[in-house]
C-alpha cells in the first residue's frame, strides 16, 4: 500500500530551507535548480530530495498548515536521539501564530515517543528528548 502524499503545489520551503549535501546546497539558501514553478530537474533530483516528505505532505497536519502559507515546516528524520520531528519556523512570528498546528505535532511526538527539535526564524534551536 502506498501513501497518498499531498502535492507541494507552489510550496518550495524544503528547497530553500534544508541542507542538501549531494547538491552542495547549504541550509537557508535556495537550491540552484529551483525555478519559478518548482524543481527544475525534478525527474533527476537526488535521493535526498526524492525521499523527503514534510509532515504536511504526509497529511499529518491540515491543509491550512502548508509550509509556505503557515510559515512552519516540520519533517521526520533520525538523529542522535532516534526518531525525531524537526519543526522549522520559516518566518518570524509563525511559532506564535501556529499554536494549533504545533499542538497537533506535540501530540504526534508524545504518541510515538519521538524527540522534537524546534528551530526558530533566527536559527536558535531547542530539543525535547523522551526519557
Amino acid at each position: 500500500m502506498t501513501q497518498d502524499f499531498r502535492k507541494c503545489g507552489q510550496c518550495t520551503a524544503c528547497c530553500t530551507t534544508l541542507e542538501i549535501p549531494t547538491l552542495e546546497k547549504p541550509a537557508g539558501s535556495s537550491c540552484k535548480h529551483l525555478k519559478r514553478n518548482g524543481c527544475g530537474f525534478y525527474d533527476q533530483r537526488p535521493e535526498e530530495c526524492r525521499g523527503f516528505q514534510c509532515v504536511w505532505s504526509e497529511r499529518l497536519l491540515p491543509s491550512s498548515a502548508r509550509p509556505d502559507k503557515s510559515g512552519l515546516m516540520a519533517y521526520r528524520h533520525v538523529t542522535k536521539w532516534g526518531d525525531t520531528l524537526t519543526l522549522v519556523e520559516l518566518r518570524a512570528g509563525s511559532l506564535q501564530r501556529g499554536v494549533k498546528h504545533i499542538n497537533k505535532l506535540q501530540q504526534l511526538v508524545d504518541r510515538h515517543g519521538w524527540a522534537m527539535m524546534i528551530i526558530d526564524a533566527e536559527g536558535r534551536s531547542a530539543a525535547m528528548v523522551p526519557d
